[in-house]
C-alpha cells in the first residue's frame, strides 16, 4: 500500500517554516568599531591652523578629539567640533588651533573614544605653519636703480 501525501498540505508548512526562519534571524541593532580618517589641515597661518577629520560612529557614542604636537609623542589634545557623536552617519570634525609657532612642523591625528568601543585613532598627518613676514626691506646695493633729475638739474638716485 502506498500513501499519497497531498502537495497542498506540505507546501504551506514549507512556506511558514521559511518565513519563521527569515524573521527570527533579523538583526536589530549592529555596532562596529568607529572609523577615524584624519584629513589635511586647512587655513594654515603663522600661529593657527584648522585640523580636519571624517569620522563615522557606527552606532556608538563617541568623543572626538585631536592629538597635536611637534613630535609624534602627542603631548597635547584639543577637542573636536562636534565633540560628541553618535549614530551611523559620516561627520566632518574640525578644530581651530591657535598659539602655534611660526615656521614649525606639527603632527596631528583624530582620536575617537567610546565607552563601549574603546579608542580608535586616525593616521598621523602633518602641516607646517607659515614663516613670519620680514619686518625690514633690504635693497640690493649691487643693482643700479637709475636716476631722476628735477627742474634745477639736481640728480637723485
Amino acid at each position: 500500500m502506498r500513501r499519497n501525501i497531498s502537495l497542498s498540505l506540505i507546501l504551506p508548512v514549507i512556506i511558514i517554516s521559511a518565513i519563521f526562519s527569515l524573521t527570527s534571524c533579523k538583526k536589530t541593532n549592529t555596532t562596529s568599531i568607529p572609523s577615524a580618517y584624519t584629513s589635511g589641515a586647512t587655513d594654515i597661518g603663522q600661529k593657527w591652523a584648522v585640523l580636519n577629520a571624517i569620522v563615522k560612529p557606527y552606532n556608538n557614542t563617541i568623543v572626538a578629539t585631536f592629538d597635536l604636537d611637534t613630535t609624534k609623542n602627542y603631548a597635547h589634545s584639543v577637542n573636536g567640533n562636534p565633540l560628541n557623536l553618535s549614530g551611523n552617519a559620516s561627520t566632518t570634525v574640525r578644530s581651530i588651533v591657535t598659539g602655534l609657532i611660526p615656521g614649525k612642523k606639527y603632527y596631528y591625528r583624530v582620536k575617537l573614544t567610546g565607552s563601549t568601543s574603546g579608542t580608535n585613532v586616525g593616521a598621523d598627518t602633518s602641516f607646517t605653519t607659515t614663516n613670519p613676514v620680514p619686518s625690514t626691506i633690504t635693497f640690493n646695493n649691487t643693482l643700479t636703480y637709475g636716476s631722476v633729475s628735477d627742474i634745477d638739474n639736481n640728480v637723485y638716485r
